[in-house]
């Protein structure tokens, strides 16, 4: 027994443990990538990104062509909040017309809101018709009409937004059936 409780004694209880400190991992922030898609090519447009808590402008940028937008955002994009994409158009604007295969003049503004997904350096915004619809009615959720001068995208809450989302698939998709 002596020679038992000495081996216990040198190997030690099991009681404390060692702990080998570790500094924290932190990660800094990194300005948001936006990687834009338009469903058809228009040349000499404005794209415009906006905090739409505040309506304050992230960033505004004259594009010749609208075939590979790839943007760095300015600052870092606060994820709770909605940010709304704007494509406006100037007087030289142009979009393809694939059934003449030639460029018309256009005058439009195409809208998009969106969530910041933290998940990926880089997210994939649509703008569209599709988008501009979804726009639309959200801002008619919010008790807005898109047709009023005074109309404010910044009482357009993301519970908002994923409704409106839902009430535009809903309609084109029920629309075949």
């Amino acid at each position: 027994t002596l020679l038992l409780s000495s081996a216990l004694i040198g190997c030690g209880s099991g009681e404390s443990k060692a702990t080998k400190e570790t500094t924290p991992t932190v990660s800094v922030p990194k300005p948001k990538n936006f990687n834009i898609k338009t469903p058809v090519e228009m040349r000499n447009v404005t794209l415009k990104v906006f905090d739409n808590f505040d309506n304050s402008l992230v960033l505004e940028r004259d594009l010749t062509t609208t075939s590979e937008i790839d943007i760095v955002l300015p600052k870092i994009l606060d994820r709770d909040r909605l940010y709304r994409i704007e494509i406006s158009t100037t007087p030289n604007s142009l979009i393809y017309d694939s059934q003449s295969r030639q460029y018309q003049n256009i005058s439009i503004t195409l809208h998009s809101l969106v969530e910041v997904n933290t998940n990926t350096l880089t997210q994939t915004i649509y703008i569209s018709p599709s988008s501009e619809a979804v726009y639309q009615r959200a801002l008619v959720r919010s008790g807005t009409l898109p047709t009023d001068a005074n109309s404010t995208p910044t009482k357009i809450s993301a519970l908002q937004l994923n409704l409106a989302t839902n009430d535009v698939n809903s309609a084109l998709t029920n629309a075949f059936y």
